[in-house]
């Protein structure tokens, strides 16, 4: 499969460079890669933008054009801006585009029906995929999205929340993609879960326990869980 899912505990830092370093290392061999994020697709004209520009950082009216300003789980953050420069300036840039995935509206999850919500969300985003993949038919496609979403297996919602299982977007996807778990050591995040937002701690994730019960293809091992640099009020105001 051209299409790889790249899951990730939101809000880990290694996360960001190990699939920083997977892009770079198929565009050097002369592959075309898209490195699709998981993040407001309105904010792709933006991310164009800067992309054909000679500017090398993202600047904050940049920030808010694309929409990152307010995300709290983890998904944006300084490491990623650093990411995209990283990718932007390295001598491979002619070989990678940069796409943003996440069309899902900005509705208020009703808790009693979060399986169903989640469900929908996931074929919004196996939808975007599937349009990035006919867009550029020749390239390989690699993405950075939430573990659940990159699993095979249907995710369970807690009870209290109303139970059922989510259906991923890497079930809709179906054979035409391959799921690599990015695995963490021990340390905190910053992100949001249930109780709110702020660091949490993450526990070592087992890479045999990820292929075999998880629902991964593959594993890819990112160190220690160090959290993110969440965006200052500096990169959100211009």
């Amino acid at each position: 499969p051209r299409i790889e899912l790249y899951g990730e505990v939101h809000g880990i830092a290694g996360n960001l460079r190990a699939f920083e370093q997977r892009i770079l290392q198929h565009a050097s061999d002369g592959e075309q890669v898209v490195a699709a994020f998981e993040l407001p697709r309105a904010g792709q004209h933006t991310l164009d933008e800067y992309w054909y520009s000679d500017e090398t950082r993202l600047n904050a009216q940049n920030i808010q054009n694309l929409q990152w300003c307010g995300i709290d789980d983890g998904r944006t953050s300084i490491n990623l801006i650093d990411t995209l420069e990283r990718i932007k300036i390295s001598e491979y840039r002619d070989h990678i585009n940069v796409m943003l995935i996440d069309n899902r509206p900005s509705y208020d999850i009703v808790f009693n029906n979060l399986s169903t919500n989640s469900s929908i969300s996931s074929a919004l985003l196996a939808i975007s995929i599937a349009e990035i993949a006919t867009q550029y038919p020749d390239s390989a496609i690699f993405v950075l999205i939430g573990n659940a979403h990159a699993s095979m297996l249907s995710a369970r919602m807690p009870d209290e929340y109303g139970g059922g299982e989510m259906i991923t977007a890497r079930q809709l996807l179906g054979a035409e993609a391959r799921s690599i778990a990015l695995a963490n050591g021990a340390g905190s995040r910053f992100g949001c879960s249930f109780e709110g937002c702020g660091e949490e701690k993450v526990y070592a994730e087992q890479p045999d326990f990820l292929v075999r019960h998880g629902g991964f293809d593959d594993v890819l091992l990112t160190g220690p869980a160090i959290p993110v640099a969440p965006l200052s009020p500096a990169e959100c105001s211009p």
